[in-house]
């Protein structure tokens, strides 16, 4: 093996002498030692040469990594922005040296993601809301129900038939009426048409204090008057097969309780 002994410098430290390609200077003492002896306590620096002052050096020579079993040391100091403790290079990010403020941390991200869906899911079960498909399966057997009965414009294209189960306001005593409607109809044209059907008073175009509204069955969730039947399809908010409730009530009335006391 071919040898190169101009190239680098020995280790001045009595020991060693171990020739270094990457020798390291003593700002102490100005020897070279390798990186073994780099620090001045791992030299025995006599400081005979300092600069400064030849009294014994007490400044600190390095810093320790304090993460477990770690030796490595630093000349500058490594700290984490979260647990304000030193460590060397290779553990200085928080998840490297499993700093314990960033657990507290996850941990309590988590807890509150916890609560969170507890919250939500008392709140679905408050609601009356089933799932989207619980619901598109339910509509679907009542479909089939429903369109053996159902009445609605004639002329209506098959195409665009949407069967609804319109539950009537309480005040009228009537049974729930299964209809169908064009998928392009509005809601606002839907309460026409029904109010016509069961000739029940309509007074959505005066000043009266209490209008018709149509409410999701399941949430009690106001249907808004301009949108349309086709709309609401898409997005899943109902189906052909769906009940809805039509009632007065006051114009700032979003949500409709109690909507199981509503039954065929």
């Amino acid at each position: 093996m071919a040898e190169f002994p101009n190239v680098g410098n020995h280790c001045s430290f009595e020991t060693c002498k171990q020739l270094d390609f990457l020798s390291f200077v003593c700002d102490n003492c100005t020897k070279t030692f390798c990186l073994e002896h780099k620090f001045p306590d791992t030299h025995s620096c006599s400081l005979e040469f300092a600069t400064s002052t030849n009294k014994k050096y007490e400044g600190v020579r390095s810093y320790n990594c304090v993460y477990d079993n770690c030796d490595k040391r630093e000349l500058l100091p490594v700290v984490c922005e979260k647990c304000h403790l030193n460590f060397c290079l290779s553990h200085r990010h928080p998840q490297e040296h499993k700093c314990t403020k960033l657990e507290v941390k996850e941990e309590k991200c988590q807890t509150a993601l916890h609560v969170q869906k507890i919250l939500e899911s008392k709140q679905s079960k408050q609601d009356g809301k089933k799932p989207k498909k619980a619901s598109k399966t339910a509509a679907k057997v009542a479909l089939m129900k429903m369109k053996m009965k159902a009445t609605g414009e004639k002329g209506t294209p098959e195409t665009e038939k949407v069967y609804i189960l319109i539950y009537l306001p309480k005040t009228l005593s009537l049974a729930a009426k299964p209809m169908y409607f064009s998928k392009t109809w509005s809601f606002g044209r839907i309460i026409d048409f029904v109010a016509s059907s069961v000739q029940m008073k309509n007074e959505n175009n005066t000043g009266s204090e209490k209008k018709l509204r149509l409410f999701n069955h399941e949430s009690g969730r106001l249907l808004p008057m301009e949108k349309t039947l086709d709309s609401l399809l898409s997005e899943e908010v109902i189906f052909s097969g769906s009940s809805v409730i039509l009632e007065y009530v006051t114009t700032e009335c979003s949500q409709l309780d109690n909507t199981e006391d509503y039954k065929t």
